[in-house]
């Protein structure tokens, strides 16, 4: 059993990793192409779209970080989701930056090539907020999944990142033309035309970093989430990004714009699995408030929901309600584990015995409930009958289920006629049945009348 579920993980994080691998691949491979085919033209594309692409980059970064922000405010012990949106926030200072310097180019009628190594600087720097949140988090998830103690508080782990990240932004604000005289020089005239090319340098560090970052990070995670698998995918499209910038016969700006495409699309990958995260959590959330803990069926809540609803749409319906006979025994004389497993024992068979759009639900401690649709008194009675049959044979000594004892089971069945009664009602009935069983000695159905 073990092996076959260990087989059946692996095989899931197997097809994860394979399925983000391919899926960017995929992408690289058509940026190649449209690289290659735009590499051969001297095409500038207006200023204008180089402030669509900052600009919906810095949306979603902003996004990003609400949405892991929120996420870490729901679960506090999700603190490399809080550090991994604190790197987003923290890219979003350099697209500020970007926006800021498009519009003073603009409006100065400068020549985009004369700020090429200001956007370089700033690209630069917002790479390396994002490696730098991305192995951070990699460190805390890889301590939580091993249950070590967290180092320190978390708002003070926070907060020291912030004041890293807002450090880095003023060291490249002030790196930049803003100040000559320190002034970081990312970009090299390499062709006797006068064009800029990336600094090859600076260009393989970044390309190593990165590469760095994919191999932890599938290392680490495994892809065992969305997340991580997001997160993967983000590295692959940043990593062979800087490759195309690095590699490029000629420095032009279709290509830096299709880099940057890239991003956007395996950024607005990474909202779309938070979104999912968000969902998931919340259908979680509604079957958790539905569903019994212990044995996984209907609880009380959800029953009467359903019973009020048949009543107001005036169905015929039949209503049964089981208690355990002296279960409270089994719980004094064994102990609560096994009363538990006596609970759990009488809903799989009283599953096994009753109809696939019946709905039965733990109502009490030892007190089920089983609620049928357009059901005669005569059908029901015999579903009602099927399932005390079960129990008292199944949990016989010696079968399938060890249970401390043989287990009994007694039920009331009451069956709507023409007259509208309520829900309130119709429980009334069924347990006065059910009392009726106890009184006549357990172990039988009784049928309101």
């Amino acid at each position: 059993m073990e092996d076959s579920l260990m087989s059946l993980c692996c095989s899931c994080v197997s097809k994860r990793i394979i399925f983000s691998l391919t899926a960017v691949s995929l992408l690289i491979v058509a940026m190649f192409m449209l690289a290659g085919h735009l590499a051969t033209y001297t095409i500038f594309i207006a200023d204008i779209y180089y402030l669509v692409f900052s600009g919906l980059l810095l949306l979603l970064d902003a996004i990003i970080f609400f949405f892991m922000f929120f996420q870490f405010i729901c679960n506090r012990k999700l603190l490399f989701v809080a550090i991994l949106g604190l790197g987003f926030l923290g890219a979003d200072i350099y697209w500020v930056e970007v926006l800021v310097l498009i519009q003073e180019m603009i409006a100065l009628c400068i020549p985009l090539k004369a700020i090429t190594n200001d956007l370089a600087i700033f690209y630069l720097f917002r790479q390396l907020t994002l490696m730098s949140s991305f192995l951070i988090a990699l460190f805390y998830a890889r301590r939580m999944n091993q249950n070590i103690a967290p180092v320190g508080k978390d708002e003070a782990l926070v907060l020291l990142l912030a004041c890293i990240f807002l450090v880095m932004a003023i060291s490249a604000h002030n790196l930049s033309s803003y100040n000559p005289q320190i002034s970081l020089n990312l970009m090299g005239t390499r062709f006797a035309n006068g064009r800029n090319a990336w600094n090859s340098y600076y260009g393989v560090a970044v390309v190593a970093a990165w590469f760095m970052t994919l191999v932890l990070t599938i290392v680490i995670t495994q892809l065992r989430s969305l997340l991580w698998c997001s997160i993967a995918a983000f590295c692959v499209s940043s990593l062979f990004s800087n490759i195309i910038l690095l590699n490029l016969n000629e420095y032009n700006f279709p290509v830096w714009y299709l880099s940057r495409g890239v991003e956007v699309v395996c950024t607005f990958f990474v909202i779309v699995v938070l979104l999912y995260d968000i969902f998931k959590m919340h259908k979680k959330s509604t079957m958790l408030s539905i569903h019994d803990p212990l044995t996984g069926i209907y609880n009380r809540a959800y029953f009467y929901q359903e019973l009020q609803q048949l009543m107001v749409s005036r169905r015929p319906i039949s209503l049964m309600i089981m208690d355990i006979d002296h279960f409270k025994r089994i719980n004094d004389r064994y102990g609560h584990p096994a009363g538990d497993a006596v609970i759990k024992t009488v809903v799989a068979l009283a599953k096994n015995a009753v109809r696939e759009e019946d709905i039965l639900a733990r109502i009490g401690g030892e007190e089920f409930a089983v609620l049928l649709h357009d059901t005669p008194p005569t059908v029901a009675a015999r579903i009602a009958e099927r399932i005390r049959v079960e129990i008292e044979r199944e949990t016989a000594q010696g079968l399938a289920y060890r249970t401390p004892e043989p287990m009994t089971i007694s039920i009331g069945l009451f069956c709507s006629s023409d007259k509208v009664f309520s829900a309130d009602e119709c429980i009334s009935f069924a347990d006065s049945a059910l009392y009726a069983a106890k009184r006549a000695g357990r172990n039988r159905v009784m049928t309101s009348t």
